[in-house]
């Protein structure tokens, strides 16, 4: 007979992330999300070509259009504050993880842009992913694109936003998944602090109480303005353009 403390230890490590999926899940279906086509551009002489990549804040719960979403604001405001034009294209899928999301991003043609942009993590919030897992994964990935990428691109990986602010992480099980994000952004930006032309980004979220939306416009345009400040900084041409000069999308 299994001793109880390892029946304990293997009901949290396998059924336990299958509940905080399967509650957290169901609320997620009912969440509206863009029906458009995945890109955004913004007109300008020599174009900056950026990469969206991944899942939670690229797959634009909340909004029906990529243009309110995360690919239309920082289209416009990268396109603001550098002068140029922006061509971006969005690849994202909400069931992608550290781990499965490689397959796909090695298909991409990684050379051709000069920022990528990498969102993901809530989904391994839900799953319990361990800290050694995700560094591991994360550090794989990561080394996939320097290698696939030109010399020159600048990489961002975001951090999980708070999670805990959602309807749908709104329970004893969502709670125990958004606590668990915080625990792989911490090593997500240490990681990232070691790499040179990797930054790691930090989304805040000040999702207004009462939105009854999944995120909103403002939202969406305020972590676009969090990755321009980055993206700008390592772009020829840019300019430094304070928070409220930004092009305002979707208010």
């Amino acid at each position: 007979m299994a001793h109880p403390a390892r029946w304990k230890s293997g009901l949290k490590t396998f059924l336990l992330p299958t509940l905080i999926a399967w509650t957290v899940g169901m609320r997620l279906k009912a969440v509206l999300r863009p029906e458009d086509a995945p890109w955004a551009t913004s007109d300008g002489p020599n174009p900056v070509h950026v990469l969206v990549f991944g899942s939670g804040p690229a797959v634009g719960r909340g909004v029906l259009s990529h243009s309110l979403a995360l690919p239309g604001q920082l289209s416009w405001q990268l396109a603001r504050a550098t002068r140029r034009g922006v061509r971006l294209a969005l690849t994202a899928d909400p069931s992608f993880t550290a781990k499965t999301a490689a397959a796909s991003l090695t298909e991409l043609p990684l050379h051709t842009y000069d920022a990528i942009v990498l969102t993901w993590g809530a989904h391994d919030a839900m799953a319990l992913t361990g800290a050694g897992e995700w560094r591991t994964s994360l550090a794989e990935m990561v080394g996939a694109l320097i290698r696939g990428s030109q010399p020159m691109a600048e990489i961002i990986v975001t951090g999980i936003p708070s999670l805990s602010s959602l309807p749908a992480f709104d329970s004893a099980l969502g709670a125990i998944a958004a606590r668990h994000a915080v625990v792989l952004n911490d090593v997500s930006q240490e990681l990232c602090a070691g790499i040179c032309r990797v930054t790691f980004v930090s989304l805040e979220d000040r999702q207004a109480s009462g939105d009854w939306r999944h995120r909103s416009p403002a939202t969406y345009r305020m972590w676009a303005q969090s990755i321009t400040a980055h993206l700008a900084l390592a772009t020829p041409g840019a300019q430094q353009l304070p928070p409220q000069s930004a092009y305002i999308v979707g208010k």
